[in-house]
């Protein structure tokens, strides 16, 4: 990590790397707070990864987004989401407006967030968006945290238990971007998506 990334502590809050050979770019971006020099950053870096500078060409690179707050937020307490105190209801804002539209623009294959305690799959604009969150903490309390609703329904797949997820690549000459979610408890399969290639 300190090879790449710099001493733990040294300030780095966004960083880029590669994957699967080349296959895959990762982006993990700081969702704390707006910071216009993440955005510029995080723009040149999408422009570089989806060139044929970027390592594997265009045709077939996939482009994942790591964060802890996503962009669209659907469970959590609605007593503190809609609280003029902590406005947490405004957290993912400045995602939803500058970084979504890039994530869209560039083909994102996924991006993964955490902090609603659940786990959450589902498509906006065409990017899949997928929320890891049950690693250990407790849980949201189903329906009733529910806060918002952003992910087209008909594609969602929702799970309110303890789970462990990885990615992997598919065997094709151009491969698709495999996302596998089990259950912490049983090791059964909870969500099984392909992404493919992009621009095969």
């Amino acid at each position: 990590y300190e090879a790449n990334f710099g001493a733990a502590g040294s300030g780095v809050r966004y960083f880029a790397f590669d994957a699967f050979g080349g296959a895959v770019r990762v982006f993990a971006l700081d969702s704390s707070f707006e910071d216009p020099q993440q955005l510029l950053w995080f723009e040149e870096e999408l422009k570089l990864a989806s060139s044929d500078s970027g390592g594997l060409t265009a045709r077939g690179k996939h482009l994942v987004v790591m964060t802890h707050i996503g962009p669209y937020v659907e469970y959590w307490d609605p007593s503190t989401w809609n609280s003029p105190e902590g406005n947490e209801k405004a957290w993912g804002d400045f995602l939803q407006k500058d970084f979504a539209p890039l994530f869209e623009r560039f083909g994102v294959s996924v991006v993964i967030s955490g902090h609603s305690h659940l786990y959450l799959r589902g498509f906006r604009g065409g990017v899949a968006y997928a929320t890891l969150g049950g690693g250990g903490a407790g849980l949201e309390k189903g329906e009733e945290n529910r806060v918002e609703e952003f992910l087209q329904r008909d594609r969602r797949v929702l799970h309110f238990l303890h789970h462990y997820a990885y990615m992997s690549l598919t065997e094709e000459e151009c491969p698709g971007l495999r996302l596998e979610a089990f259950a912490f408890a049983t090791n059964e399969v909870l969500d099984s998506l392909v992404i493919p290639c992009r621009n095969p």
